[in-house]
């Protein structure tokens, strides 16, 4: 799962030849996607443009809340890649909400 992960990360990067604002409203378009793997792919490669895509911040934010963990993970990511302010707080939050289910998970 890992080696997978690297491969796509170091995929992502290499295809992102196309200027932040051409691309930027393409990966919104992706991160609304109802297909996992393009919302997913689309937050890694947000997070490769790195604070150029602050405008999708707002999209991002809502993946981290996403169904499929993968997309969860590349959301945060790309925000702290983008490194803003709400994009630090949404992290926080995400961070406490996962470690309330995490540890809810274990005393069950």
């Amino acid at each position: 799962m890992i080696r997978k992960t690297f491969c796509l990360l170091i995929f992502t990067f290499c295809s992102c030849q196309e200027s932040a604002s051409t691309a930027i409203p393409k990966l919104s378009k992706q991160l609304k996607s109802k297909i996992t793997k393009e919302r997913s792919q689309a937050a890694l490669a947000a997070g490769a443009y790195g604070q150029d895509a602050a405008p999708l911040t707002e999209d991002l934010i809502r993946l981290l809340s996403d169904k499929n963990g993968g997309t969860r993970s590349a959301a945060a990511f790309a925000l702290r890649k983008i490194d803003s302010k709400d994009a630090r707080k949404a992290l926080l939050k995400a961070q406490a909400v996962e470690a309330k289910v995490n540890s809810e998970d274990v005393t069950d």
